[in-house]
């Protein structure tokens, strides 16, 4: 399949994918919250054509505000987010009396959906929106699958989530990946869809050097790369072969991942929780080809 989220290595953990990406892009997509997991699945394998087509033919439902902007927060398609508003205003209509509340609204990212609004110059719509926010004691963390979204689903979600670190924006033109490179050797992805293009990224670890090379392959405008790498050490840097003073930050630990299929490809098995650990930010305009090069040897230090 072309233009899908692939893991060329490591290979055991690409082949799981290849095999997880086809079945969710080959399930039937509709639009119900209990299905919002596969949604979520099928825009960070880059299938955004298939999720554009359900909004274009979507009626008024709990599910339509998030998957909008969910939407627009991997394809930057202002756009279709603007066609399809109308129905997400009348989504949102119980939200806006707290006695009408459904459970399932409970369950959404209504910070997300506020952000598309301000995107789209709605800001009293955003404001009330994240004053319901404020009232809501969220269940589940945007972009997250839910518990029973089913194995391949689960793996997408995983190493788009976790191994790579995908957090992307694409209507403000920016991406943040932050790759789990403290727990493997060799890191190599390809077709990361972000907006209208996509990205590649390889990295690899001789010794305690670690040279990650970062490209947009595809795309009309050049992408704002927030890289930030999870590392096993900290030492001298360069960027494109000048030394770089780059400050590491030090990353909280994540929440259990009793169901983190990728860690039994490249690291602890079922049961661990994601560890924290430190990671260096360095931001980069891919207008070519970015290479970060990191020497390893150097002690964990950071803020």
């Amino acid at each position: 399949m072309q233009d899908r989220l692939t893991i060329d290595s490591p290979v055991t953990l690409g082949t799981a994918l290849a095999r997880a990406v086809r079945t969710v892009c080959d399930r039937r997509l509709s639009l119900a919250v209990e299905e919002l997991p596969l949604l979520d699945a099928r825009l960070m394998c880059g299938d955004f054509e298939g999720v554009l087509e359900l909004l274009r033919t979507a009626a008024p439902s709990p599910a339509l505000p998030l998957l909008v902007a969910r939407y627009v927060r991997w394809s930057g398609d202002l756009q279709s987010a603007a066609a399809a508003w109308s129905q997400v205003l009348a989504s949102l209509e119980p939200a806006f009396t707290e006695q009408q509340l459904e459970p399932s609204l409970r369950r959404l990212s209504l910070t997300s959906i506020a952000s598309t609004a301000t995107d789209l110059g709605e800001a009293v719509l955003a404001a009330r929106l994240l004053a319901i926010a404020r009232q809501i004691d969220a269940t589940e963390t945007d972009g997250a699958p839910a518990a029973d979204a089913g194995r391949d689903v689960q793996l997408v979600s995983d190493v788009a989530l976790t191994t790579l670190g995908i957090d992307p924006d694409a209507a403000r033109g920016r991406l943040r990946l932050r790759p789990r490179l403290d727990e493997i050797d060799e890191l190599a992805a390809r077709n990361i869809r972000f907006g209208d293009g996509s990205v590649s990224i390889h990295a690899v670890r001789q010794r305690d050097i670690l040279t990650i090379r970062v490209e947009q392959d595809t795309g009309s405008i050049p992408v704002t790369l927030l890289l930030e790498p999870f590392v096993r050490g900290t030492g001298p840097t360069t960027i494109d072969g000048q030394p770089a003073d780059l400050v590491p930050q030090k990353v909280s630990a994540d929440t259990p991942r009793p169901e983190s299929l990728a860690a039994q490809h490249i690291g602890p098995g079922p049961g661990a929780a994601a560890p924290p650990g430190t990671v260096i930010p360095v931001q980069l305009v891919l207008d070519e080809i970015r290479t970060l090069v990191v020497t390893e040897s150097g002690e964990i230090r950071g803020h």
